[in-house]
């Protein structure tokens, strides 16, 4: 995608891991379905935290282990505002 003549990466991430039990979640494979491509999933409990600078974007989903409550960090993109690509 292009805006003004720059090339743009806009990351969209669903995180849908709030508000009923945990469910099936289809294991990715890389699947494309026109620009979009299916990377990464998770089955279990977690959060999304995002942070913002005046040069970066970042997101960083963390899963939660609802028996020990320990987290870790599952999956992270960064945004680097100048270039707006992704990394």
């Amino acid at each position: 995608m292009t805006f003004n003549g720059r090339p743009l990466q806009i990351p969209h991430i669903v995180a849908g891991t709030g508000g009923i039990n945990d469910q099936a979640v289809p294991q990715a494979t890389g699947q494309k379905t026109g620009d979009h491509t299916f990377v990464k999933s998770m089955k279990g409990y977690g959060y999304l935290l995002l942070e913002a600078s005046n040069s970066n974007l970042t997101s960083t989903m963390f899963a939660v282990d609802p028996t020990t409550k320990a987290k870790t960090a599952f999956d992270k993109v960064n945004v680097d505002l100048a270039t707006n690509r992704a990394g």
